[in-house]
């Protein structure tokens, strides 16, 4: 049974009883069970996040073996989605009448291309990530999987769950039916040329243009990276070299590793570690921001330095 502080605490969040009881949330005398069901209501594994009025140790934890799954699939029917950060999110969505809501269990960033059988080309998908960087980047990994799905941008509050304790449903919606899908096709320079046609709409309307200057960056990144040349067959093979033995060079060597193999994030802020080091196959996944990496990333992001300076450093002798 869930105590009355954490029940409490659930609908303060705007989640009901019937949500709350649908979800199948539990207690474990420290933490809040989230089971985590596929598309056929078979549990796989159960996600836990650390009780609200605690602030030590990360702030979730997994079954071991579990990866990154859809939250949520098994109660979704029809043709219309919605896909928000947090398991939190998709239940409050739930809870205030906003069906087939679903959220990724590994964090923003997590969103897996295997997924895409769960939504319709002839449905609508929106997708409504946190306000913020990592929101926005999260946002443009999904809408590489799903080309058609439409952008929801919140306005004022962090997460949707936040936005509608201020806020009511009818002004989510407002937002809703503002929410722009791109519908980009053909090559990186056709992209282009449809995304300025947009963006010149766009500024007529005067729309928000968080996402589409996200969006319009990392096409140029991508057309740019398109006209390097390409590396001859010799060049490759030492460069492979180099990787296989700069990815070797153990991680906690790098950072800061605690004895149950957490570190603090090294893409994002936090307060308790949430970065989980896999020693296995030396690499890292934040749980707080969904980043993962090996050493090379790692190497990178606390030198602040390009991949070509991090493969040198690495793979030295």
């Amino acid at each position: 049974m869930i105590p009355l502080e954490i029940q409490k605490y659930l609908i303060s969040r705007g989640i009901s009883e019937q949500i709350i009881v649908q979800a199948k949330l539990s207690w474990d005398g420290r933490r809040i069970i989230i089971p985590v069901f596929d598309k056929d209501n078979k549990i796989i594994f159960n996600k836990y996040r650390r009780s609200p009025f605690v602030t030590d140790g990360p702030k979730y934890m997994y079954d071991s073996g579990a990866t990154s799954a859809l939250y949520n699939i098994n109660n979704c029917r029809g043709n219309i989605m919605y896909v928000c950060e947090g398991e939190f999110d998709a239940l409050r969505l739930n809870s205030c009448g906003i069906g087939n809501a679903v959220s990724t269990t590994g964090g923003s960033k997590s969103f897996n291309p295997e997924w895409i059988k769960y939504f319709s080309p002839n449905g609508q998908v929106y997708v409504i990530y946190d306000n913020d960087q990592a929101g926005l980047e999260g946002a443009y990994i999904v809408w590489k999987i799903i080309p058609w799905a439409r952008i929801v941008l919140l306005d004022k509050e962090k997460d949707v769950t936040d936005y509608l304790k201020i806020f009511k449903i009818e002004d989510l919606n407002i937002l809703i039916n503002k929410s722009r899908a791109y519908n980009l096709t053909g090559k990186i320079k056709d992209k282009l040329n449809q995304l300025q046609m947009q963006i010149r709409e766009m500024i007529r309307n005067n729309e928000d243009m968080r996402f589409t200057e996200l969006l319009l960056k990392n096409l140029m990144e991508e057309y740019r990276e398109s006209k390097k040349p390409k590396f001859k067959p010799a060049d490759k093979k030492a460069v492979g070299d180099k990787l296989t033995r700069a990815k070797q060079v153990s991680i906690s060597s790098l950072i800061r590793i605690n004895n149950d193999g957490f570190a603090k994030c090294i893409w994002h802020q936090e307060k308790t570690p949430s970065m989980k080091y896999n020693k296995e196959r030396n690499v890292v996944h934040c749980f707080g921001c969904g980043k993962s990496g090996d050493a090379v990333d790692v190497y990178q992001q606390i030198n602040n330095v390009d991949f070509k300076t991090a493969l040198d450093a690495l793979s030295c002798p």
